[in-house]
């Protein structure tokens, strides 16, 4: 079995090797440097718009299918990026978490109000108790926005 030693050794002494190797006046490993790294390059920006188009994809499907909902009120309709959450307004956040779960849907809240704040006004005590954040990032598909949609409504009736 070979160690890491004789594992960086050996890489050691291939780019060594590739770093003295000149094609068209110029070293190997910068051309090919420059090369790979346009390639990952263009590679990582193409998954990046592909991923922000999924989530605005997935967040104006959850924010049309709320839209008609009693149970839920959404914070904002049309965000300026491609968000990762569909932030909602429910009467009772801990019951509509909970219930979510049990149907294998995640949800996340983002503030637990500390004690050290004390009485704040409505606005912001209403935020606290209130809000709650549904995924809709690139992991997820339209289907399983459907199944979180779904699950709402259900919830609603």
């Amino acid at each position: 079995e070979r160690t890491k030693i004789a594992q960086y050794l050996e890489l050691s002494v291939f780019f060594r090797k590739l770093s003295t190797s000149y094609v068209c006046c110029q070293p190997v490993r910068e051309r090919n440097m420059w090369e790979y790294s346009k390639a990952i390059y263009l590679r990582e920006r193409a998954r990046d718009e592909q991923y922000q188009q999924r989530r605005m994809e997935n967040f104006r499907y959850v924010s049309q299918r709320i839209k008609g909902m009693t149970a839920v009120r959404a914070v904002c309709c049309e965000p300026d990026n491609a968000p990762f959450y569909v932030h909602i307004y429910t009467q009772d956040r801990q019951a509509l978490s909970r219930y979510l779960r049990s149907k294998g849907v995640s949800t996340w809240r983002y503030w637990s109000k500390p004690k050290e704040f004390g009485k704040l006004d409505d606005q912001t005590e209403y935020i606290f108790a209130h809000i709650l954040s549904l995924p809709c990032d690139q992991r997820y598909t339209l289907e399983d926005m459907k199944i979180l949609c779904d699950a709402l409504e259900e919830y609603g009736k």
